[in-house]
């Protein structure tokens, strides 16, 4: 009944077929374009297409293909002895991996058509993921995965993915603030007296700087992608090539998507000391990609005021959310955001190799092992503990 194909660019999947399974995402059909024309190292790029008898295209997702250190989360001194592992057997914790979703996406772009029955939809996904699997074995990729699937995203697409032999482990949640208020003004009126002192005072260097948006960036892309590189080298986090983007990045999403993507840019005097992207999409904001020269970032506060002035963009572009992204959560959630999950699925083509990975899945969950996570997540739990009535 449904017939899925594998495409070499997404150029050959209509965009309006594409975009129709994510009405107003800003990362629709024209960001993958440019993410083609900047591609990150180390990664080959599918897309899958599938189609019922009328040749009408009813699933469509984006695939990649890379090699993947299965312990890439873990910190530490599990981390180091894993590593010594690592360096005397290379293939035995790096595998071969063929993923549903992308590289530079912080979600998973599975689209299914919502008129299709429910059975329907699950013969839909599991043509899907088989041809998808066939990609894999023609590159002798035994690991199948799907990355950053959103808890929100349809519950049959989760439920047809362990239908079909897939375990999951939690991925970095992604930080969404809801913005129902019509001015910056607004917003700062509905926090804590502590917290809206708290934003006020991250401003008092706002005199300093000078705060641009610009609608061609340039000449500037060696420099964004400079800043950026310095913002990398900071975290705490090491995700391999999930983190790395192509020099052309910048260049390329401002080309292919326009408005779309908004970029603030730092000015200190005549030199550049930080900017963000930022994707505008119809119902929400999302923070896409952060730099700042680290010698005077935290003198100026440079990352509070990016935070500061995407909201006040959402505000006045009348946008109901930002999704801030999975990093630096402790200041996100003094911002009041929410904590949204996301979801690995995995499947390896052994048997023996796939329980060995299901047993090991706890070892290597994302939000386990990330140091801010672990410190809201005991926060919470304390919290919880002590509003807990006594027996």
């Amino acid at each position: 009944m449904f017939t899925a194909t594998l495409h070499k660019t997404i150029r050959q999947i209509p965009r309006p077929s594409w975009d129709a399974f994510f009405p107003g995402d800003a990362e629709g059909w024209a960001y993958y374009a440019a993410c083609e024309d900047a591609p990150s190292a180390g990664f080959d790029v599918d897309y899958v297409a599938v189609s019922n008898a009328h040749d009408k295209i009813v699933a469509v997702a984006p695939v990649f293909h890379t090699r993947h250190e299965l312990y890439a989360s873990v910190s530490g001194p599990i981390r180091k002895a894993l590593d010594a592992v690592a360096r005397r057997i290379p293939k035995f914790l790096s595998l071969g991996l063929t993923g549903i979703g992308s590289p530079q996406v912080d979600r998973c772009h599975i689209g299914v058509d919502a008129t299709l029955s429910p059975a329907d939809k699950t013969a839909a996904l599991a043509a899907l993921v088989a041809t998808v699997d066939q990609g894999a074995r023609a590159r002798g990729h035994k690991l199948l995965a799907v990355k950053d699937l959103e808890d929100t995203a349809a519950p049959e697409i989760g439920e047809a993915l362990v239908g079909l032999g897939f375990a999951k482990i939690k991925s970095l949640p992604n930080a969404y603030l809801d913005l129902p208020y019509p001015s910056w003004d607004a917003f700062l009126a509905a926090q804590s007296r502590s917290d809206r002192r708290y934003f006020t005072r991250k401003e008092r260097t706002l005199d300093r700087l000078r705060l641009e948006y610009r609608e061609e960036i340039g000449d500037l892309s060696p420099r964004l992608h400079a800043l950026y590189e310095q913002t990398r080298d900071q975290s705490k986090g090491d995700y391999g090539g999930f983190e790395t983007l192509h020099p052309d990045y910048f260049d390329a999403v401002k080309r292919h998507c326009g408005d779309r993507a908004q970029f603030m840019l730092c000015w200190l005097g005549d030199e550049l000391v930080g900017f963000q992207l930022l994707m505008l999409g119809d119902t929400e904001l999302s923070g896409k990609v952060i730099g700042m020269n680290y010698a005077v970032a935290r003198e100026l506060n440079l990352y509070f005021i990016n935070i500061n002035q995407a909201i006040r963009l959402a505000i006045l572009k009348r946008i109901p959310h930002i999704r801030m992204g999975n990093t630096a959560y402790s200041v996100k959630m003094v911002y009041g955001a929410r904590l949204a999950p996301h979801w690995i699925f995995f499947k390896h083509r052994s048997a023996a190799v796939n329980a060995l990975l299901r047993r090991l899945a706890p070892l290597i969950d994302y939000e386990r092992n990330d140091p801010d996570l672990q410190k809201i997540r005991a926060a919470q739990a304390k919290a919880e503990g002590a509003n807990t009535p006594s027996k």
